[in-house]
Formats: C-alpha cells, sequence, structure tokens
C-alpha cells in the first residue's frame, strides 16, 4: 500500500491540491452543489486535507470526520464527496499525462477513505455500545425476565458482536446466523 504520509507523495498531493485550488477560483467545476453540512462538501475535505499536509497535523480531518460521524451524517456522503475530490484531483494529474502520479493519487486517495472510515466505524461502534449498554442496563433492572428475555439476549449479542468488530477478533465474533441462535428454529 502506497503511503499517503511519505514526503514525496506529500509533495504529490500537495501540488495537485495547490492547483485545483488555483483552477477553482478561475474555473470553478461542475460539481460544485449546495449540501446542508458544509463539513461535508469536497471544498471543505480539500482544505482539510491541505492544512494536513502543511502542518502534519491531522487532528483537524479527523475531528471534521468524528463530527460528521457524530451528527449522523452518512459516510457514503462523506465517500461521495471524497470521490468527487479524488476525480479533480485525477483529472488534474492526467491532463499533465502523469500516469503514474494518477495511480499515486489513486492509490493514496484509497488509503484516506480507509482510514476515514475506521473512523467512522469507531464513533459508529461506540454510540452503538452505549446505547446498548444503557438498554441491557434498563432491562435488566425490569421484574418481568419473561417477556424481556427476548431482548436482553439480542442486546446481548449486539454487545458481543460491537467487541468483536471493535477488536476486529474473528474468534470472539457472536453466531450470525439466526437460525443457529438460542431463539432460531
Amino acid at each position: 500500500m502506497t503511503d499517503w504520509k511519505t514526503p514525496d507523495n506529500r509533495r504529490l498531493l500537495e501540488r495537485l491540491l495547490h492547483e485545483l485550488d488555483a483552477r477553482i477560483s478561475s474555473n470553478p467545476p461542475d460539481e460544485i452543489f449546495a449540501i446542508e453540512s458544509t463539513n461535508v462538501a469536497w471544498p471543505s475535505i480539500k482544505d482539510c486535507l491541505l492544512e494536513t499536509l502543511d502542518s502534519g497535523d491531522e487532528t483537524r480531518c479527523e475531528a471534521m470526520i468524528r463530527q460528521l460521524a457524530g451528527s449522523d451524517t452518512p459516510f457514503m456522503l462523506f465517500a461521495h464527496q471524497f470521490g468527487v475530490l479524488r476525480n479533480l484531483v485525477l483529472k488534474l494529474a492526467l491532463e499533465g499525462g502523469a500516469i503514474g502520479d494518477a495511480q499515486r493519487v489513486m492509490t493514496m486517495f484509497e488509503e484516506m477513505e480507509e482510514g476515514f472510515a475506521a473512523i467512522y466505524l469507531r464513533v459508529f461502534l461506540n454510540r452503538l455500545g452505549t446505547r446498548n449498554h444503557l438498554r441491557l442496563t434498563h432491562i435488566r433492572a425490569l421484574n418481568d425476565k419473561n417477556i424481556l428475555s427476548y431482548f436482553e439476549s439480542h442486546l446481548e449479542w449486539m454487545a458481543s458482536l460491537v467487541e468483536a468488530v471493535r477488536t476486529r477478533d474473528l474468534l470472539q465474533m457472536p453466531e450470525l446466523d439466526p437460525t443457529r441462535c438460542q431463539f432460531g428454529s
């Protein structure tokens, strides 16, 4: 996998993003459209990446992704806008005939998207785990266990699933086939 943080790759990406900035100011692309969340729009993502490349500090981009995930912005909306940015940068690389640069850019954007997806997943798992824990706590506090045993078992299964995904441990993965669980047919 190409490391987007190597000096050569950083210079390439920084150069192309600055070229995109210059082109946008004189000739905005057709892909610009209004989105409710300005953080998810590709120009915001571009600015965040440029700041990261200039400073070497990924904090702002990570905070932006956590904020999007925390506000229930679908990852697919972010991924689409990230893809628009990638395509604009690729177009610049290809206009110069630099096929190798374009391939490196594609690989770097794939790597960055994986990292952003991991942040989204962490936020989602934390929220899911917290909600699940609260529901389980409330169910355990109730007296009528017969009615709620199905819900409690499901929430315990969900807690196991969250932990297995969080730790990426296949051995901890609970049974995924509903016909093989304790309530299956």
